[in-house]
């Protein structure tokens, strides 16, 4: 199977605007014209492509002016379907907003489609409600995909870890919608672990008040792997309470050079974020 973006001039756009106007409009009485390629034109289009060239999945990315991006009508021809080209359209769409500098992907997710996109990494963000169109539910849901971390925030982060070693080191970042870290909670460990952290509940408590107090959110949660890698243990995977929110984690295993890492994890899925570390 190949995967490649295309324009609206091309044969697999006009393939993909039928399957999806066939499967997803058609059933409730709408006209063709509900698909609107002029409207369509700026977007990112992807396709997947099977034999002899036929284009037998699509979905398309638009950006907007916040930062994130929105993925939009994933179809995959029913003969097609249950053989992995959904996830793959989704992994190369968030590439694809990763490279153009977006922090978040979002999505309206048909109910019956929440468990595959919590498997990539996306969680809910609201109610359920019905498409204007053809009155099916829908559930919007977004995913965080990327972070640039000022060099001001790494240095305090390391400097906190640093600070408690060998015992596992924990705190929270907070920010805007938009991705833009704006303050740094170190909180203290209280199990005082080298393999396991949990944060003083009355640390973390003022932490979350001064959050809700300045109108920010709840950017990334970090924590320090004294001597193993950067990558969610079991226990971090059980204890991700917050799967709207980045996990940082800073790997000491080379106190010389720390190396933070970042994920989302949902319903036990990792997936990775993209990180910058901005120059000083």
């Amino acid at each position: 199977m190949n995967y490649r973006f295309i324009t609206i001039a091309e044969p697999a756009y006009e393939t993909m605007r039928h399957w999806r106007y066939r499967l997803f409009f058609a059933p409730h009485g709408l006209a063709p014209t509900v698909i609107d390629p002029a409207t369509e034109r700026p977007f990112y289009h992807l396709v997947a492509v099977g034999e002899a060239e036929t284009a037998v999945g699509y979905g398309h990315l638009q950006p907007q002016t916040d930062g994130s991006g929105i993925i939009r009508q994933m179809v995959v021809r029913p003969e097609w379907q249950k053989q992995g080209i959904g996830q793959q359209l989704v992994s190369r769409l968030v590439e694809k907003a990763v490279e153009l500098g977006l922090s978040r992907v979002t999505l309206a997710a048909r109910t019956d489609a929440v468990g595959f996109y919590e498997r990539l990494g996306f969680v809910p963000t609201g109610a359920v409600f019905a498409s204007p169109l053809t009155a099916v539910p829908h559930l919007p849901m977004q995913r965080r995909i990327a972070c640039s971390i000022p060099h001001a925030f790494y240095q305090a982060m390391v400097d906190h870890v640093q600070a408690v070693y060998p015992q596992e080191g924990c705190g929270l970042l907070a920010g805007e919608e938009n991705g833009r870290l704006i303050h740094h909670y170190p909180i203290h460990n209280q199990l005082q672990s080298q393999t396991a952290y949990d944060m003083e509940p009355l640390q973390q408590i003022q932490a979350m008040l001064h959050m809700e107090k300045h109108g920010w959110e709840l950017l990334a949660i970090y924590h320090s792997h004294p001597s193993s890698p950067a990558y969610p243990s079991p226990t971090d995977v059980a204890q991700a309470y917050y799967p709207d929110t980045i996990q940082l984690i800073i790997t000491l295993q080379n106190r010389v050079e720390p190396a933070v890492f970042g994920y989302t994890i949902v319903a036990g899925n990792i997936q990775n974020v993209a990180l910058t570390l901005e120059q000083p």
